[in-house]
């Protein structure tokens, strides 16, 4: 498994777990078809800087506030959305 393959497997599981805490009504099946939705656009070869490299940056920072958050699993999910 390469680098951008360990991200992106990193990253679906972030946005599992984020997705799955704010909606009972999301099967995996169904958070896994968001994710290539997600994951598509930010490996996109004009992206330079906006790309799932990025995403797992801000997710370091993320995983420093996310405990003085009132609503991290939504701040999550927009930091995953916010490029798209």
């Amino acid at each position: 498994m390469d680098g951008l393959s360990k991200i992106d497997t990193a990253l679906e599981e972030i946005f599992t777990r984020h997705l799955s805490a704010i909606s009972s009504y999301i099967t995996p099946e169904n958070a896994s078809i968001l994710w290539q939705d997600i994951a598509m656009r930010y490996n996109e070869p004009q992206r330079a800087y906006h790309s799932l490299q990025h995403i797992q940056q801000l997710f370091g920072q993320f995983d420093q506030v996310k405990n003085n958050l009132h609503e991290p699993h939504i701040i999550a999910l927009a930091l995953l959305y916010d490029d798209i």
